[in-house]
């Protein structure tokens, strides 16, 4: 199994095998970290980032320091362009600060919030004892007649999760990573201290407690630890905030241990994202959208920043800016890649039209921006896809640039309603339930053994299938024939990762692409006007001060001239691509 490979792997120190992925520094990779709120956290990023330049250079005014001013430095090895960091792009690590209060104040005339500073310590008692686990959830009610307004909303009751937040409408007790990403998506929820806490660990008074205090809610998380294996150090928090039922939350913070965590409040959906420095920038605006700092032991990457940077030299003809890092950096949700898209005026493709490139530098030209993370993840002597059909170099470019297009799309039921059961993971992949042609962006390819059974198979080869095709431009809606999904499958612990040799039970379900075009209109531009040619460009980032390592450029040549004869396969002779460079 190709991706489900990825998926189970535990640590490793080299590619799994030739041309193929290693995990991500040892963490459980999301593999690919796209999500339909990339864009909106890397403008966030990067208005969180011009912030944090200029308050340094203000800094340095005030120490009667002539403050530095630079850019990245842009060049080139043939076709790849070398952009090297001057500390504009890699933003460093943001610890937990000993931040000691605050709150939030609802703004009933538009439905939203203001936070402000707080002067305030721990109250005691904390109250009733809740017996929560790792990874769980437990709907508790308002006091009567104490029911919460929260971003124009009111609740009668909320539900506690053991990972240092609430949450309105329904639970959270997912394991996967506590991401500013899963912080946006879902339900509305105030972020105490988003991070991987354990109930079940904590020792002595230690734990989660609730104490009602008239038509107030106190939470507290009490000498709470971090999750945590082996011999790692025990890290434990305190924090406690209070909901007064108009609306106000009050957080305190005390004898922290953690370093990272994600502290603020979201409405949920798809929410606009401030990122502040809480203990720098309250008072702050009022806002309808989530508003959060996120404190990290990692560094981050201002996206933007680098394709700014690439478009000083190189002209703005680029549909899609493909980026490897020449160091090692855990990107967010320890993915290995992901996609992040900048422009879309397609019709009918499940995305809806927008343009935001000039953020990153561009006049339009670019609709998407690929990160690839580091390139020393990748086993680039062996770029193509191998004889076992597992996931490589190769097929990850495939993927990611791919989510251009793909795959956003719902269909019109049998009743008439709008459906997502061909959409698995982040709502952004094809199902592990779908008949995807064996698609690289997930799915699988499947067979129906006629009695109520099906088994996926493994593949001669990985590509883009008829559907991904039509969405992408490349053929007609009627060259795509009939497709199907299993309804109620099962047989995979994984929403959307494909895995050859299962065998599960369901009902078939036959659609047509009309089904598709019923919830998304028809695809504009049609196939006959669709562009089918592309200009793509790779590039290479340095970390500042560092000297870009001998093969670098190289391997990414390698894998640049590879994807061009690649990407014409895969769509079966439809598409082009060119990754000349081109300068101003």
């Amino acid at each position: 199994p190709w991706i489900l490979l990825l998926a189970t792997v535990g640590i490793v120190a080299a590619p799994l095998k030739a041309g193929t992925l290693a995990a991500n520094n040892g963490l459980h990779p999301e593999w690919c970290g796209t999500s339909s709120h990339g864009l909106e956290i890397a403008l966030a990023r990067q208005a969180h980032n011009r912030q944090r330049l200029t308050r340094q250079r203000l800094v340095a005014v005030s120490s009667g320091l002539e403050p530095v001013s630079s850019a990245p430095e842009v060049g080139r090895e043939g076709d790849v362009a070398i952009i090297r960091d001057d500390g504009t792009i890699l933003i460093s690590e943001n610890l937990f600060d000993g931040l000691g209060a605050f709150r939030v104040k609802p703004q009933k005339k538009i439905g939203g919030v203001k936070l402000l500073k707080f002067r305030g310590s721990l109250r005691m008692p904390l109250g009733e004892k809740i017996e929560l686990g790792d990874d769980d959830t437990i709907e508790m009610d308002f006091p009567p007649a104490g029911n919460f307004r929260f971003f124009g909303e009111r609740y009668s009751s909320y539900f506690l999760n053991s990972d240092g937040n609430v949450t309105f409408g329904s639970g959270d007790a997912a394991s996967t990573a506590r991401s500013i990403g899963r912080f946006l998506a879902g339900a509305p929820r105030i972020a105490a201290f988003f991070r991987d806490l354990d109930p079940s660990e904590a020792t002595g008074d230690g734990g989660v407690y609730v104490r009602t205090i008239g038509k107030k809610t106190q939470i507290t998380w009490f000498e709470v630890p971090e999750f945590r294996q082996g011999t790692e150090p025990v890290r434990r928090v305190t924090v406690q905030m209070t909901l007064f039922k108009k609306g106000k939350i009050t957080f305190v913070f005390r004898d922290v241990e953690s370093e990272s965590a994600i502290i603020g409040v979201s409405p949920g959906g798809d929410p606009t994202l401030d990122l502040v420095d809480l203990s720098e920038d309250l008072p702050g605006p009022p806002t309808t959208g989530a508003v959060a700092e996120q404190f990290s032991d990692e560094e981050q990457l201002d996206e933007a920043a680098i394709a700014q940077a690439f478009f000083q030299v190189f002209r703005d003809d680029y549909t899609h800016l493909i980026v490897y890092l020449d160091f090692r950096l855990v990107l967010p949700g320890a993915a290995i890649a992901y996609h992040q898209g900048t422009r879309n005026s397609i019709k009918g493709i499940g995305v809806p039209t927008f343009n935001a490139s000039s953020a990153y530098g561009s006049r339009g030209g670019l609709q998407s921006f690929v990160m690839m993370g580091s390139l020393m993840t990748y086993d680039t002597s062996r770029p193509h896809r191998d004889t076992h059909g597992e996931l490589s170099a190769i097929d990850l470019i495939g993927h990611e640039a791919g989510h251009r297009w793909l795959t956003r799309v719902r269909f019109e039921d049998e009743t008439g309603a709008e459906s997502d059961d061909l959409l698995g993971r982040q709502l952004a992949h094809w199902s592990f339930h779908f008949d995807s042609d064996g698609s690289v962006m997930e799915g699988n390819e499947i067979r129906d053994n006629g009695d109520g059974t099906f088994t996926t198979v493994k593949l001669a080869t990985e590509g883009y299938g008829a559907v991904d095709r039509y969405l992408m431009g490349m053929i007609p809606p009627e060259e795509v024939g009939g497709i199907f999904y299993v309804k109620n499958g099962s047989g995979s612990s994984f929403d959307s990762a494909s895995e050859a040799g299962v065998t599960f039970r369901g009902t078939r379900t036959d659609l047509v692409i009309g089904d598709i075009v019923a919830a998304e209109g028809n695809r504009r531009p049609t196939s006959a006007n669709a562009p089918k040619s592309f200009n793509m460009a790779f590039a290479i980032v340095v970390r500042n001060g560092d000297q870009l390592k001998p093969n670098s450029a190289a391997e990414v040549d390698r894998l640049r001239m590879e994807w061009e004869t690649t990407f014409s396969e895969i769509t079966l002779g439809e598409g082009s691509v060119d990754t000349t460079l081109r300068e101003k």
